[in-house]
């Protein structure tokens, strides 16, 4: 039965894997045979998902039957294969199903239950490749098309087209004539959708008279009938989902109703790879995964016991490996420190538009600052030092590296928001590794009046919080997430570009500042090298201000003269256009002699 099939239909080249959520044994042999009208039969393979919630004992005996079901399908095609997964969401795990083995196409049932759709309304407008809801499925003796003026309908057709002839039914294409135009121009409108079409010829053009257009689709189906209804895009459908057109096909419609997004032959199938491509690179996010974010958020925006308690023993161990210059003490505080939680929330707010999240935020995060810099301010009046330690050094001087640390952070700690199976304790590290040093840095400087510390420390920070704070905006509005409410959205849209702007204002000057410090360094550590030939430089010390202050390290078997120094601060002052104050701390480098005495 599935030679003859496949030797008259010709292959779709454009449908290699097709993704198919089979929850219901009722359903699934319907779902899984219009797979197989749609699949390439040469190379063509079908993905059988089925999500096994977490936490729930009953569905054992479901995945028998399905089990069952797939097995009884894959002797008419081998090439099916059922996959299990464990997950919280099902909407979730068949987007990330879709995106892992490049589908092509998904195909979804839904019943009359299911009222509001939400699986099919959380999928649609987030899935990487075509999407096909079948309401009601079931087997068909006819497949009707409703046809207007829209590409739509040219979508549904084709769809149409070649279910019919993988099943060996008949279809009709129905254009409503309403008032005010004439049956030829509905007559071309048919046409003009069925044109190029493989086995258009075949196809059964009705025209009827009536005002309303689903008074008119309905006199002329029957329950035995598949209704085909086609979308454009994803957007179009997932609007259609939620108009007020859609309820009443679903409460009318005796028999299966199947919405479709289009699936191209030819050119626009290679257009449409490129599209799915970029929609494999660009996971969105479901409006379920959303919603939790925000919640999620508005919990974390306020602080609670946990948070001080966790920020105070951060600050002790950070500022123990400040004091200590062991780095293994500062990243155990990062593991320790909350700060991601108030980070986030202040993002999600600001990618959101919502004004109460992010000041709530803020506030939480600034509580959690002066924790830290207090215990850091204190531990500095108890353990007495006069010279800063190399860890302490190093959180005062930001540099381009910290900065690209800092966006790499924020974008982790996003993605693993919006992706449940990857650590929250991972992206909570990446955070806080760019934040709770630098705050116990400023408590220690200015424990001891080292303004130029503090000052170095403080920049590190704020430079750092600007960076993670867009870098998570960036990635939540790359993932879709936006201002929800319609009424409010374009006051939302225009509030969030305006605080991004004073956000990124700031870092744009802080990476100017820091990239001509660097360049700054780098001309004259290489100035240096040179001059100094053959000795060597250890270390180059350079502190940008109204006069340049260079301390530089030099191991030399020669002697460094102050007339040498001063030479070469003259020429670095010169190039720079600046005054330079060089001093050199010279190594002497003495080898042994044998010769007597």
């Amino acid at each position: 039965m599935a030679a003859e099939r496949s030797a008259r239909i010709p292959p779709n080249d454009d449908l290699n894997v097709i993704v198919v959520p089979v929850g219901n044994p009722d359903t699934a042999p319907v779902l899984l045979r219009l797979t197989a009208g749609l699949i390439d039969s040469r190379v063509g393979r079908i993905i059988a998902l089925f999500v096994r919630l977490e936490h729930d004992v009953e569905q054992s005996d479901l995945l028998d039957e399905i089990e069952t079901v797939v097995d009884r399908f894959q002797r008419e095609y081998p090439a099916t294969e059922l996959l299990v997964r464990h997950s919280g969401s099902i909407a979730r795990s068949i987007l990330e199903v879709a995106r892992e083995v490049q589908a092509d196409l998904i195909i979804m049932g839904t019943s009359s239950a299911d009222e509001h759709h939400p699986i099919a309304r959380n999928v649609a407008p987030a899935a990487p490749c075509a999407v096909m809801i079948a309401h009601q499925p079931n087997d068909f003796q006819r497949v009707v098309v409703p046809v207007d003026n829209s590409d739509h309908a040219r979508v549904a057709c084709r769809v149409g087209l070649r279910l019919a002839r993988y099943s060996g039914v008949n279809m009709i294409a129905v254009g409503v004539q309403r008032p005010g135009h004439t049956a030829g121009e509905i007559r071309a409108q048919i046409d003009r959708a069925l044109r190029y079409l493989p086995g258009a010829q075949k196809v059964r053009r009705i025209i009827v008279p009536e005002d309303d257009p689903l008074e008119g689709l309905f006199s002329e189906v029957t329950p035995s009938d598949l209704i085909v209804i086609g979308f454009v895009d994803h957007v179009t459908l997932d609007r259609w989902l939620f108009s007020s057109f859609s309820a009443p096909l679903f409460e009318r419609a005796e028999g299966p109703v199947l919405l479709t997004t289009s699936v191209e032959n030819g050119r626009a199938a290679r257009l449409s790879w490129l599209q799915r491509r970029w929609r494999w690179l660009k996971p969105t996010l479901t409006d379920t995964e959303q919603e939790e974010l925000v919640w999620t958020a508005e919990e974390q925006a306020s602080p609670n016991l946990d948070y001080w308690l966790l920020m105070a023993l951060a600050a002790i161990i950070a500022t123990a490996g400040l004091l200590l210059n062991n780095a293994t003490l500062i990243i155990g505080a990062m593991l320790v420190a909350p700060l991601r939680a108030p980070i986030m929330a202040f993002a999600t707010g600001l990618t959101t538009g919502n004004i109460s999240t992010m000041r709530r935020a803020t506030v939480t995060l600034g509580v959690g600052m002066l924790i830290a810099f207090v215990v850091a301010f204190l531990m500095g009046k108890l353990v007495v030092f006069k010279t800063p330690t190399g860890e302490m050094q190093n959180w005062s001087h930001p540099t381009l590296i910290d900065v690209a640390v800092a966006l790499a952070a924020g974008f982790v700690g996003a993605y693993a928001a919006a992706r449940k199976h990857i650590s929250d304790a991972l992206a909570g590290v990446a955070i806080s590794a760019s934040l709770e040093p630098a705050i116990c840095t400023i408590g220690l400087a200015i424990g001891v009046r080292n303004i130029e510390l503090a000052t170095g420390a403080a920049l590190l920070f704020t430079t750092n919080f600007i960076c993670i704070s867009l870098a998570v905006w960036g990635v939540f509005f790359w993932m879709g997430m936006r201002p929800r409410l319609i009424e409010r959205s374009r006051k939302q849209q225009y509030l969030t570009v305006a605080l991004v702007m004073v956000l990124a204002l700031p870092l744009v000057a802080a990476l100017l500042t820091l990239s001509n410090q660097q360049g700054a360094a780098g001309l004259i550590e290489e100035r240096l090298q040179e001059a100094f030939l053959p000795a060597e430089i250890v270390d180059v010390n350079v502190t940008d201000g109204e006069t340049i202050a260079v301390l530089a390290t030099v191991r030399s078997i020669a002697p460094v003269t102050p007339q040498f120094v001063g030479v070469v601060e003259d020429r670095l002052a010169s190039e720079l256009n600046k005054p330079v104050d060089l001093n050199v701390v010279a190594l002497s480098i003495i080898t042994g002699s044998h010769d007597e005495p």
